[in-house]
């Protein structure tokens, strides 16, 4: 599994100041800022579980674990699926997942892609990241 981390760098925005934002959520991390089609943006990747700790631990703290697995679920197109972040939020050190058919925050957006060598690899993710629930509790298989 890979886990990629994509995001824009706006003209009135500092490229160091939006690394730093990613780091906030993902400390494990390292970035890179290259130049696609005359804009900035902003990279991270990793191929372990652990660097998305912090998320996991967010997503049942503030109870949106059915929230962000239908999103990945959605997403899911056989190898990869992803979800988007609230760039802004993340500056603040928070998390907050973007319903990507409706919003577009002024700020823009992490996209969170994660791919997968098979569809077992991304049932196990799933059952790790968020797993399925039942009036809002975690059912054990």
């Amino acid at each position: 599994m890979i886990i990629e981390l994509q995001v824009p760098v706006y003209p009135t925005e500092s490229a160091e100041k939006v690394e730093d934002c990613l780091l906030h959520l993902f400390p494990t991390m390292s970035t890179t800022t290259e130049k696609v089609n005359g804009s900035w943006m902003v990279y991270a990747e990793s191929r372990d579980l652990k660097s998305i700790e912090w998320m996991k631990t967010r997503i049942r703290e503030i109870q949106i674990i059915d929230a962000v697995r239908r999103r990945l679920l959605s997403n899911w197109n056989g190898s990869e699926t992803s979800v988007l972040l609230d760039k802004q939020a993340a500056c603040s050190n928070r998390f907050r997942l973007l319903d990507d058919t409706e919003e577009s925050p002024p700020l823009g957006s992490i996209q969170l892609v994660f791919t997968f060598e098979n569809e077992i690899e991304f049932q196990n993710t799933m059952k790790w990241l968020v797993p399925p629930t039942k009036d809002g509790r975690v059912v054990k298989s």
